[in-house]
């Protein structure tokens, strides 16, 4: 049997962040690299972590499971080729996944590797930074202890490492908004508002 054994957190953790019905089709799944991590992305926030795995894999391999992972599911069991992944839950979930071809690309370049440093403010999307945080918390399963969250400049990617004692190397990055950009769109927003105000009070 040809299978892979790694902790079911990464892979709910990651899944937060897989690409949903995109064209650019390899974002749809999550890759298990051969290089130790697990990756997702959907083009704004990226996943990466050691998978665990301690034998070489010959290849990426980028999957797409159907259906969430069981929130009390501590290991999952991949086999590669029933496609297949097997929980320990108490209910014995079993998940099938699609095999999705494609070179998944190299997220790894835009993990800033400069040093951290003061940002007097950023524009940050809402819901990419609520994902950001739901998935650290899955990993350590504490909605209290947050995340670690460095920045690099007002338009440069935020670095979210997790506080998990069992994942200390998983970390996601989050791409901020322009600020100019929302600004610009903030006032256009301000101004249709206020016509929209005066037209009522008209």
């Amino acid at each position: 049997m040809n299978t892979i054994t790694i902790n079911a957190k990464l892979l709910k953790a990651a899944q937060q962040f897989q690409g949903k019905n995109d064209v650019r089709h390899y974002l749809n799944g999550i890759c298990i690299s051969n290089d130790g991590n697990i990756k997702a992305s959907n083009g704004h926030i990226l996943f990466r972590a050691p998978h665990g795995y301690g034998q070489q894999l010959g290849g990426d391999i980028i999957i797409d499971i159907k259906g969430a992972v069981p929130a009390s599911a501590y290991t999952a069991i991949i086999d590669l080729d029933q496609k297949t992944v097997s929980y320990d839950d108490k209910a014995g979930t079993l998940k099938r996944f699609d095999y999705i071809d494609g070179i998944y690309p190299d997220i790894d370049r835009i993990i800033p590797a400069s040093v951290p440093k003061p940002v007097k403010e950023m524009a940050i999307a809402g819901e990419l930074l609520a994902t950001t945080a739901k998935a650290m918390n899955m990993l350590h399963g504490d909605k209290t202890r947050g995340a670690i969250y460095e920045f690099h400049g007002a338009d440069e990617a935020i670095v979210v490492r997790s506080l998990s004692a069992d994942h200390p190397d998983a970390i996601a990055v989050l791409m901020p908004m322009r600020l100019k950009a929302s600004r610009h769109e903030m006032h256009v927003a301000m101004g249709e508002a206020s016509r929209r105000a005066a037209d009522i009070a008209a």
